[in-house]
């Protein structure tokens, strides 16, 4: 219950800072400000897609100032990574349900073939086959 306070507070803040950069383009200052603090509330509430695409629109869009620049797209490449570590979480996660799914009814292995018996038959083989057969154990 209360993280999910939490979260609505920084929804609410990321709507009022949207409301900056749509309509104070003018203030760059702003901007960036809102920008920035935009991609921290999705940070702290672990939505590393929205803060990876916000800060991309950040660094298209946004500041004039390199440094600015820089750090946002090394704060997307911390958010990719954390984004992994997600997925990484969620993937054991299915693997660990995946192992302890029951089978049903248990396979039953089948039985071995039965092994070729010690003397070769030639039924079956061909008259041709007979023959070389014979030839080759006469030249023997």
């Amino acid at each position: 219950m209360i993280r999910h306070k939490w979260v609505t507070g920084f929804d609410n803040a990321v709507k009022r800072y949207a409301f900056v950069i749509n309509n104070f383009s003018h203030r760059p200052e702003f901007i960036d400000e809102a920008f920035e603090r935009s991609i921290e509330a999705y940070v702290l509430t672990k939505r590393y897609e929205q803060a990876v695409e916000l800060g991309k629109k950040y660094c298209a869009n946004g500041s004039e100032n390199p440094a600015r620049i820089i750090t946002a797209k090394m704060d997307i490449a911390a958010n990719l990574y954390s984004q992994g570590g997600v997925y990484e979480k969620e993937a054991m996660t299915k693997k660990e349900e995946a192992v302890v799914i029951v089978i049903p009814t248990p396979v039953k292995p089948e039985p071995p073939a039965a092994a070729p018996a010690a003397g070769l038959e030639m039924s079956g083989l061909g008259d041709t086959a007979a023959n070389l057969l014979a030839a080759a154990e006469g030249e023997n």
